[in-house]
């Protein structure tokens, strides 16, 4: 059990700004699991609010519903890192179910056990119980020198609950925190073409500096790749030199690969470009031949 009857610091939250969609995302056909998570309450007595902190807490179709046991509290702010409900000023000290839910899947659910208030004192000590079956003796090991029994002390007493204090003066505003790390749309950039991670059995770098190769267009020393989110997107070729392409995400955190698919129609990547009006992708390959990843598709990963 998790008692919050004491002050913790306050916790704030980035809501990202210019999302796709905040429903499961998938990566090119490959689904991406996430769990609403709650990992600290705290209760603020003084404004009647409680504050949620968690991982995730807008992901599902929502309504976001917060309930403390059977009471539902009504939402005040809520985003990916945090939510604020009002709080009764009535409410009884006590053990609660907290429960956060944005839908019907599991994932897109999670529970807290809270306390609210003091914990009670310490109950009597029940009666000792009958020994039981002595075991089996082992080896005796080496005798060590006999220690001076001390005399058992008394238990103390149970402490009052000691008075709220007076409310500290308001604290000066603190400096602007820096930038969120993602930006709303995709960028290219121009990384060296050997700095790709380990690339899928059947696929290779291709990138020349123009779409008239392999000449006059020549192999080039860089390659772009799309960076948003936390992922960095590469455009492989294939290795029998069919006319596709294939989108391989990898998570920037530990290059592991998130997702990968194939795009026919193009081969020998020397251009992207995005169209911020309408979020279309498009990679350019040889004789100016293109694919397109499209808005409906799961650009949206973090």
């Amino acid at each position: 059990m998790r008692n919050l009857n004491k002050t913790y610091p306050q916790w704030g939250g980035i809501l990202l700004a210019g999302v796709f969609m905040l429903t499961p995302p998938t990566l090119f056909g490959a689904t991406v699991t996430r769990d609403l998570k709650i990992t600290g309450v705290f209760v603020d007595f003084d404004n009647n609010k409680l504050v949620i902190k968690g991982k995730d807490l807008l992901f599902g179709p929502g309504p976001t519903v917060v309930n403390l046991s059977n009471l539902a509290l009504p939402v005040v702010t809520a985003n990916f890192s945090k939510i604020v409900t009002e709080l009764p000023p009535d409410i009884l000290d006590g053990d609660y179910l907290l429960t956060v839910s944005r839908g019907a899947d599991e994932h897109q659910n999670d529970d807290y056990d809270l306390t609210v208030g003091a914990v009670g004192p310490q109950g009597i000590q029940g009666v000792q119980g009958l020994p039981g079956p002595q075991g089996i003796q082992g080896a005796q090991g080496l005798q060590g020198p006999q220690g001076i029994q001390g005399e058992q002390g008394l238990q103390g007493a149970q402490g009052q609950r000691g008075l709220r204090g007076l409310q500290g003066p308001k604290g000066a505003t603190g400096a602007q925190g820096a930038a969120g790390q993602f930006d709303p749309l995709p960028k290219v950039v121009l990384v060296p073409e050997n700095s790709h991670p380990a690339i899928p059995d059947g696929l290779k770098v291709v990138c020349y500096d123009g779409p008239d190769s392999p000449s006059p267009s020549q192999p080039s020393t860089t390659c772009p790749v799309v960076k948003w989110a936390g992922y960095t997107y590469w455009a492989y070729s294939y290795d029998d030199n069919r006319s596709s392409m294939n989108i391989v995400a990898y998570r920037d955190v530990d290059n592991s690969i998130a997702s990968q698919t194939e795009k026919t129609g193009a081969r020998y990547l020397y251009a992207i470009s995005v169209n911020p009006a309408t979020r279309v992708i498009t990679f350019s390959g040889q004789g100016g031949d293109t694919v397109t990843m499209t808005a409906p598709e799961p650009w949206l990963l973090y």
